[in-house]
């Protein structure tokens, strides 16, 4: 179908225009504000398909990682308020159990990684360690995403040419599937990043009070 072509040019045109850089800088951002509500991820898939994608998932990880260390560092700021939260509980036991790994697990899955950030923030988990971690977690995420995109890209060419196959049809449902998972799972914790950020805003509050409490004191 022209249109589909259409798409492809436009899209190809785009994605060559800022590269590797603009995938970088993309992820960086969506990356690190907790509420913004475009999943990031959907670059990976849209540029898979048009440049090389092991290099998509390398710029997309490395930024995606660098943009998650905004919600480290709320978590770090405000681990006085948010440290007798039930998810920090859990997570303290996940962390006991399965160590640094359990921040390799969730970074490598597709469902929103700022709530993690803000709680490894909150336990102190080393700076360096969290960023590798979640380095490589994102970066076989990012993996795997590239060759959907660029499977199923070839699978939407094949629709519009009227030969949908079981297996093109199967690889469409995984791809909505993958796209939507972790859509739902953003609307349904939006409210818990708002009162985590909401925490981190009292707690600059409270210590502005305490520091001007103890100038008034000299």
């Amino acid at each position: 179908m022209d249109w589909v072509q259409a798409l492809q040019d436009y899209t190809a045109t785009l994605v060559k225009a800022y590269g590797y850089i603009g995938i970088f800088a993309a992820m960086a951002l969506t990356s690190s504000s907790i509420l913004l509500p475009i999943p990031g991820y959907l670059t990976v898939i849209f540029a898979s398909p048009f440049l090389n994608p092991y290099l998509v998932a390398i710029a997309a990880g490395s930024g995606a990682a660098l943009g998650e260390l905004t919600s480290y560092l709320l978590g770090l700021g405000g681990r006085k308020i948010i440290g007798n939260r039930g998810e920090l509980e859990t997570a303290k036991h996940i962390y006991s159990r399965y160590g640094a790994w359990s921040i390799f697990i969730f970074a490598a899955t597709p469902l929103p990684f700022d709530i993690i950030g803000i709680i490894c923030g909150a336990l102190m988990i080393d700076l360096k360690l969290f960023f590798l971690m979640t380095l490589a977690g994102k970066i076989t995420l990012y993996m795997v995403l590239a060759q959907t995109g660029t499977r199923a890209f070839e699978a939407i060419k094949e629709v519009a040419a009227g030969q949908l196959s079981a297996s093109t049809a199967v690889l469409l449902l995984i791809a909505v599937a993958s796209l939507a998972a972790p859509l739902i799972y953003w609307k349904a914790t939006v409210k818990q990043r708002r009162v985590l950020l909401k925490s981190a805003s009292s707690l600059r509050i409270d210590w502005m009070r305490i520091n001007k409490g103890g100038q008034g004191n000299h």
